[in-house]
């Protein structure tokens, strides 16, 4: 693969991975707890999160409990390719939208120099909130490499694994 294209997907497998680390946490936690252990295998990991705040509640602020959740779905948004709902979980958390960082043309099947102009021509600035997931995955990638999202969702992982760490401490 191009190496351009690597970078997109380092960039990716980087910051799923800590959400990834971020999941196993929750369950490991879990499991160390007797009296929510049974839930650490759970299939749903709204359950499993679920058990910790209920067993943990006292110690989990209000905000706490957010991240976790938001941290979450935001995890399960980027695995399954669901980037428009990626940003939305984002925002909930604060981060400000982004404006479009790059530009998007379609090329036509049969290339040519003219329709390669034209297409250069009526390239458009890749607004995520009006572009669906489908037929937009490379510059999806893009952009969320570009405007910061892969960063900023590394970020929310970073504070998710903290909060469980504090909690299995505890």
């Amino acid at each position: 693969m191009h190496t351009e294209i690597e970078k997109l997907f380092a960039a990716f497998r980087s910051t799923v991975a800590i959400g990834a680390d971020m999941e196993l946490r929750l369950r490991m936690l879990a499991d160390k707890t007797p009296a929510i252990e049974r839930f650490s295998t759970a299939k749903d990991m709204g359950t499993v999160e679920k058990a910790i705040i209920d067993h943990f509640g006292h110690q989990v602020t209000g905000s706490e409990r957010t991240i976790l959740r938001v941290a979450r779905q935001l995890r399960n948004k980027l695995m399954h390719g669901d980037f428009t709902s990626a940003v939305a979980k984002l925002e909930e958390l604060g981060y400000e939208k982004q404006p479009p960082a790059i530009k998007v043309l379609k090329v036509p099947e049969k290339l040519t120099v003219a329709g390669l102009l034209d297409a250069l021509a009526g390239a458009q600035p890749f607004a995520v909130d009006d572009a669906p997931n489908s037929g937009h995955l490379v510059a999806w990638h893009l952009q969320l490499c570009a405007d910061g999202s892969l960063v900023k969702a590394a970020e929310v992982f970073r504070k998710g694994v903290a909060i469980i760490d504090r909690l299995a401490m505890a």
